[in-house]
């Protein structure tokens, strides 16, 4: 992952708030978030390469770049996809490209004795419920990631409280929900790069699903419906094209063995 951090380097200047006079205008607005998504400057650093302008690209606090979305000020964005966006886009003259996604898998005790497997036609938020309603244990991640949040809203939107003692924070190593999830023949959720790194460290637990309506993470990238060729089009275009996708495909595969995360068209 060396490489990446050196694109971290390299495209600091390109990625950092615009401000002042004389800065051009951003071709394309994103969350700080993804502003610092090593994955995301890979790609802007890829489609510099074959372009004679550089993508101006400006972050803005996710809050803010909702607003402005939400408002019918329909600059390019690229960012995290929300329900909450993606409604209140529904309305509006605008194309969302949905560029790539962080799979997640759900995961149990091979004996499965709650049948999770079978639910696979279920949204997430039922399956959860499922695990919660039949006492079993629900390994959670240790820190509030993006995954820990909509678990979380799971349980407030179905008014369910997890019982303590079978609701168990996961060890805080990369490995460390399936290592709890082992331990106390748990059920969980975990970001499938990470299952399919160390699985076979721990045979007692197996794939459920892999169809989680609900937890996946998109990335999406959203234009005005009748900008065709802005520089950000292209940019949106490229991505969805073998060059970008390519990109998206192999990032991580020398660290984990798998795609970090998967392209949305190939």
């Amino acid at each position: 992952m060396k490489k990446i951090v050196c694109l971290l380097m390299v495209l600091s200047m390109v990625l950092m708030l615009l401000a002042g006079c004389g800065q051009p205008e951003a071709d394309l607005y994103v969350t700080e978030d993804l502003a610092e998504n090593p994955l995301f400057l890979a790609l802007v650093n890829g489609f510099n390469e074959t372009q004679s302008r550089e993508l101006v690209v400006e972050s803005l606090p996710a809050a803010q770049l909702m607003d402005r979305l939400e408002s019918g000020e329909f600059p390019s964005a690229f960012f995290l996809m929300t329900p909450e966006a993606e409604a209140a886009l529904s309305t509006q003259e605008v194309t969302i490209n949905e560029i790539f996604y962080d799979p997640v898998y759900i995961i149990g005790p091979r004996e499965d004795r709650i049948g999770l497997s079978q639910l696979g036609e279920y949204s997430a938020d039922q399956v959860l419920k499922h695990i919660i309603l039949t006492k079993s244990p629900f390994v959670h991640a240790a820190s509030l990631t993006n995954l820990r949040k909509k678990e979380v809203l799971f349980w407030e939107q179905n008014g369910i409280t997890p019982d303590p003692a079978l609701y168990l924070e996961a060890d805080p190593a990369e490995d460390g929900i399936l290592k709890t999830a082992a331990e106390h023949n748990g059920y969980a959720v975990v970001e499938r790069y990470v299952y399919e790194h160390y699985k076979d460290q721990y045979p007692t637990l197996t794939l459920l699903q892999d169809q989680c309506q609900g937890l996946v993470d998109r990335f999406c990238m959203v234009v005005q419906g009748t900008d065709t060729d802005s520089l950000a089009v292209q940019f949106a275009n490229w991505m969805m094209d073998t060059p970008g996708q390519d990109i998206i495909y192999f990032y991580g595969m020398e660290e984990y063995g798998v795609s970090r995360y998967l392209p949305s068209i190939h």
